[in-house]
């Protein structure tokens, strides 16, 4: 590699290495915005079409029972596992999630994420019937 960044132009001062630590940086947090945008955008079109062909019904806001509930993802990796929120109760998780019902979003997570692996092994085996 260069001693120089080859992003800046700069006396490079991370030896071996593409960029300098200040364009390093830079790179990453694109990077991680970007990833985080698409699995974000693949979960929501997972969810969108799941629903729309009939594999995931709409329910009640969990809180307070309001059929207008739209889908909340606790965690972008579970495309299907979805919780109900009404827009207000949707909104005020947004913004304060930390305060109040984090712990039981990571205990549900926790049981979408062993739900997600029994779905995928049946799907699995779906596919494998069907091609013999």
């Amino acid at each position: 590699m260069s001693a120089f960044c080859s992003r800046c132009g700069e006396l490079n001062d991370r030896p071996r290495q593409r960029y300098c630590k200040a364009c390093h940086s830079v790179y990453q947090a694109a990077w991680r915005k970007k990833a985080t945008s698409e699995r974000r955008f693949g979960a929501r079109l997972a969810a969108g079409l799941a629903k729309r062909f009939g594999d995931l019904r709409p329910q009640q806001c969990i809180v307070c029972g309001s059929a207008k509930a739209e889908m909340h993802h606790p965690d972008h990796e579970l495309e299907y596992f979805v919780v109900w929120l009404c827009r207000d109760h949707h909104m005020a998780w947004h913004k304060h999630w930390k305060e109040t019902v984090a712990s039981k979003f990571a205990e549900w997570v926790g049981v979408a994420r062993a739900c997600a692996n029994v779905q995928k092994a049946e799907r699995a085996t779906k596919s494998r019937k069907a091609a013999a």
